[in-house]
């Protein structure tokens, strides 16, 4: 029993990160929409990519995912960003959202403008250092729980964005030495 549970605690040492496309709106439709019913996206420990568009007649997406027990979100990079319009991305808790107005700014936990000379940030970062409504992170990642992350672009514009959702994952902390490494095997 102690030998599997080392050989456990190896194989999530050893685990590697993935990367992964998990939703592609030109590959698997367009994201949804509605704010109730946002679309759900898998985050798998490493990188997660979304790639979408959002303007004209298709002004905002919605994403809802959940952070597992031992996991924190700690990177949403913006990857690409085109053409070069503003727009706005947030973050809210739960499982749904709402479209970002004067009247419920305050229930976001953050929200900041971008456009192209964001490309190769991570907006977590911004969320908590240049969020443009009352509320910011605290810190540049959010832990164990349910979010929705809404970007919109609200000119005559459609802009093409990619991003990446990095998901980190614990390592057992349980200290084991040599010695019960050389015990449990023989």
């Amino acid at each position: 029993m102690r030998l599997l549970a080392i050989l456990v605690a190896l194989a999530f040492v050893t685990a590697p990160a993935y990367a992964a496309v998990i939703h592609d709106e030109g590959v698997d439709g367009d994201l949804s929409t509605d704010p109730a019913t946002p679309t759900s996206i898998a985050l798998v420990p490493g990188s997660n990519t979304v790639i979408g568009s959002c303007g004209t007649g298709d002004t905002r997406d919605f994403m809802t995912f959940t952070v597992p027990p031992g996991a924190t979100l700690i990177g949403l990079n913006l990857v690409g960003y085109s053409p070069n319009d503003t727009g706005y991305i947030a973050i809210n808790g739960g499982t749904s959202s709402f479209v970002p107005s004067g009247a419920n700014v305050g229930d976001f936990l953050a929200g900041v403008h971008i456009n192209a000379a964001q490309v190769g940030s991570n907006i977590m970062m911004l969320f908590m250092t240049s969020s443009i409504i009352p509320n910011s992170l605290p810190a540049p990642n959010v832990g164990p729980g349910d979010y929705c992350v809404v970007i919109q672009q609200t000119g005559q514009v459609v802009n093409q964005y990619e991003l990446e959702y990095i998901l980190e994952t614990s390592v057992p902390t349980e200290e084991v030495s040599w010695s019960q490494v050389k015990l449990a095997i023989q």
